[in-house]
């Protein structure tokens, strides 16, 4: 977390896509990041040197050039929206979904569609490929499935994995667990090794409903919910 610590982005316009880079000790806006024609739906960091950023209005993904303020790499992935977005270890792919439950496999450089999943059947916001190379995707249809996204085939599936119908955040841990926030106000931890449907662990996340999750060390998650606040879990 150090390499970020005075770098902190900011969404300031709802409908016109504008990203600020604050220092987070004075609040002074670094630079400005403008390129997604509309509303944002996350972004966040790659490298020390780079942030992904993405619209399911505007149907983007960018990578950009914290440096440069410039644009690395405009994918025009998907007329039904981009709601969740992963950068793949291959190093030629990108993971994009959208509110089908559709997952689009591109290829990031010349933005060739390699792979089209059929992953869940509603809204997918929480897209993250694990350390062993598979594709976890969170779905608003109350699961957290596991893909090969070589293949599109489904390895496994945690279902129900919270108590009223959605997932929205979706995170990993530094020893590659997953842990889901869901419409239900809880924030659940996975076995990433057994994949099983009971929750290692299983946290009050301080909402009714949990939209946002950040991993700030190996010990502590900040949730954020549909109160405007957030809380320490």
């Amino acid at each position: 977390m150090c390499v970020f610590s005075i770098k902190v982005l900011v969404s300031n316009d709802a409908t016109g896509g504008t990203i600020d880079m604050v220092n987070e000790a004075t609040g002074h806006v670094l630079t400005k990041f403008t390129g997604q024609t509309c509303g944002l739906n996350g972004f966040r960091w790659i490298t020390a040197d780079s942030f992904a950023s993405w619209s399911q209005c505007d149907g983007k993904a960018i990578v950009w050039n914290v440096t440069t303020v410039q644009a690395i790499r405009v994918l025009n992935g998907d007329p039904n929206g981009v709601s969740a977005f992963e950068l793949l270890d291959d190093g030629q792919s990108a993971a994009a979904a959208n509110q089908y439950g559709q997952v689009y496999i591109w290829n990031w450089h010349t933005g060739a569609l390699i792979r089209l999943i059929s992953a869940a059947t509603n809204w997918i916001f929480g897209l993250r490929q694990h350390p062993n190379g598979y594709l976890l995707v969170a779905s608003y249809d109350n699961r957290l499935r596991m893909f090969d996204y070589h293949t599109g085939t489904l390895v496994n599936t945690i279902f129900p994995a919270h108590s009223a119908n959605g997932i929205v955040p979706l995170v990993l841990l530094p020893n590659g667990n997953p842990v889901t926030g869901g419409n239900d106000g809880s924030v659940k931890l996975w076995d990433m090794s057994t994949f099983s449907s009971t929750p290692l662990r299983t946290f009050a996340g301080g909402h009714s409903a949990v939209f946002s999750l950040l991993v700030y060390d190996a010990n502590t998650l900040l949730s954020g919910g549909n109160g405007g606040d957030s809380k320490i879990v």
